[in-house]
């Protein structure tokens, strides 16, 4: 059954007709902030808008949170709270640590959130009458993790077919159809978010490589920047295995000269993306620099 043939079949039981509803990834913004608190965690606060175009109103928003199985983060982190319906509890209380990016949140007024498997899904309080209008924004939903910024994708629904009290006349092969149409409706959008793997681990910089190679395409950020600390990323996890190899000072001088970068990517979080990323490699570096390994002279004595 096409829209057409459902909002025909929704309006002759009351229901509204199926809304227009389009969003870019300029209806998500997010600002991120680092090293705050005693962890020196990163604050990640999501503003959402809803275009004027739009004639359904968006209840629904939910970020990803998973991370690959057995390669979270396990922490005690007594002090990272989240906020379900049921009042604020830790978020290792809901989820699997060691499968899920470690999150605090801070929300609206109005404005619960879940934790599932794979995500954190945000909408309005039951009753509260808090959806995001064509023409009105909401936030900020903010995310606290120890975690540093990657690409993560967010899929946002608007809310139509329950918007009227006449809804109770649908038949249950309607609501099924109903569901169907909302499915169609949500849509995907790019963001940045943490990721909840140790930077220095290998899953961490394949998600670091793959997430620098999609920036240009985005339009966030210009190739010649991104793929300038590709090559360095890329180089450190080819040598991380071999004794001789320290990264430590390319690393460094690339980082001093990240401010003359910060004019090429369009997107502040994407810069933020390869700053922090590549800080956050710096200090998952052990203190001391890998031995040099042993010449063949000095083996051929030992023997």
């Amino acid at each position: 059954m096409n829209m057409a043939a459902l909002a025909t079949v929704f309006l002759s039981v009351g229901l509204i007709p199926v809304p227009d509803f389009n969003l870019t990834n300029e209806d998500l913004t997010v600002t991120i902030e680092a090293g705050l608190g005693e962890h020196g965690d990163f604050r990640y606060s999501y503003q959402l808008r809803n275009p004027e175009g739009n004639t359904g109103d968006l209840v629904f928003f939910r970020l990803q949170a998973d991370v690959p199985r057995g390669h979270g983060w396990p922490l005690n982190r007594d002090d990272l709270y989240v906020h379900p319906p049921r009042g604020p509890m830790p978020y290792q209380d809901m989820v699997n640590p060691r499968n899920y990016t470690p999150i605090g949140t801070e929300l609206p007024e109005y404005w619960v959130h879940s934790l599932h498997a794979d995500a954190i899904s945000f909408y309005p309080a039951s009753g509260s009458g808090h959806a995001v209008v064509p023409g009105g924004t909401a936030g900020p939903f903010v995310v606290l993790s120890p975690s540093p910024p990657s690409l993560r994708y967010v899929e946002i629904e608007p809310r139509w077919v329950l918007r009227t009290e006449e809804y109770v006349d649908a038949t249950p092969d309607q609501m099924r159809e109903a569901r169907k149409v909302e499915d169609m409706l949500r849509q995907e959008l790019t963001t940045v978010g943490p990721f909840g793997v140790r930077p220095n681990s290998g899953i961490y910089l394949e998600k670091f490589l793959s997430d620098m190679k999609a920036l240009p395409d985005l339009g966030w950020c210009d190739a010649d920047f991104t793929e300038s600390a590709h090559e360095l990323v890329s180089t450190h996890k080819e040598g991380i295995q071999s004794a001789d190899y320290d990264i430590r000072e390319p690393l460094s001088e690339f980082i001093e000269s990240l401010p003359a970068w910060e004019g090429v990517c369009s997107r502040q979080e994407a810069y933020l993306l390869i700053k922090f990323g590549l800080e956050a490699m710096l200090g998952q570096l052990p203190e001391d620099p890998p031995p040099a390994p042993p010449s063949p002279f000095t083996r051929a004595a030992s023997r």
